[in-house]
């Protein structure tokens, strides 16, 4: 998937890999291609592995407002 590896390339430098926000970054950019999000965390998940990288496995969520 060439948008997975169009993200993650930058994000070598950061010396990180957020999977997690790339695969949701990918999806929000392709939504016309309607691909689970599960399959491509697999493939961001697969390509990060390669670079040798530190991964992260884990979603920042915003914090929420209460009233």
């Amino acid at each position: 998937m060439k948008q997975v590896s169009l993200a993650i390339n930058p994000a070598r430098h950061w010396g990180q890999i957020n999977i997690v926000k790339i695969a949701n970054q990918v999806q929000n950019d392709n939504p016309h291609e309607n691909v689970a999000l599960e399959d491509i965390l697999s493939v961001a998940l697969d390509m990060a592995q390669a670079t040798g990288n530190a991964i992260v496995l884990e979603k920042i969520e915003a914090p929420h407002l209460s009233q």
